[in-house]
């Protein structure tokens, strides 16, 4: 049995780590990306972190046809753990600091 102390809307604690980057990934991208193209950049980042979904679904079946189901569980982990250090490899991403200022709001056309 699992008891969340920290309340009912809150998730539970197997969530907690994408939680807390889905907070700093959002905050990262209003404090970097210029607010005329925020809805942009965000659109793009969920198109393309969503897109890979169905491709691993329709390729899971046969590739564990072809190559056994353990085999592909593993190869996507090292695949899914390499993706997820591969960012840490760029210098401007282990630097990353919240701006002391916001991005400047757009200029009114007119």
């Amino acid at each position: 049995m699992i008891v969340q102390v920290t309340g009912p809307a809150s998730p539970p604690p197997w969530r907690w780590g994408l939680t807390f980057f889905a907070v700093a990934w959002d905050t990262a991208l209003q404090d970097h990306i210029p607010h005329q193209v925020l809805a942009r950049v965000s659109s793009w980042d969920l198109l393309t972190s969503f897109l890979a979904m169905p491709v691993g679904n329709a390729l899971a079946g046969p590739l564990s046809e072809a190559y056994g189901s353990n085999r592909v569980l593993v190869v996507c982990a090292a695949v899914l753990f390499a993706a997820g250090l591969a960012p840490l490899a760029l210098r401007s991403t282990r630097r990353l600091t919240r701006r002391a200022e916001p991005v400047a709001p757009p200029v009114p056309v007119g």
